[in-house]
């Protein structure tokens, strides 16, 4: 899959609270390092309990800001949080 439509598909799924969804974007054994709540979530168990907590929780919407795609399997994504 293009990162392109990668990206937006998951940011799209992120701002529509779609948790399946959003979590088949992830690997089962991901590990999301949030250092701005100063927690890791390990696999999808965590990354739902993220998601549900900060994502759904503070009706945060996501807004694409910058995507610098640095190689086929690589980007750089900068996001504004509002919520």
């Amino acid at each position: 899959m293009e990162i392109k439509s990668f990206i937006q598909d998951w940011l799209a799924l992120a701002n529509a609270y779609d948790t399946k969804n959003y979590l088949e974007k992830w690997h089962e054994k991901a590990v999301l390092d949030d250092t701005s709540v100063g927690h890791i979530f390990k696999g999808h168990s965590g990354i739902k309990k993220y998601f549900e907590s900060y994502f759904i929780g503070y009706k945060t919407q996501t807004r694409l800001v910058n995507l610098d795609i640095i190689s086929e399997n690589e980007a750089h994504v900068e996001v504004e949080f509002s919520g």
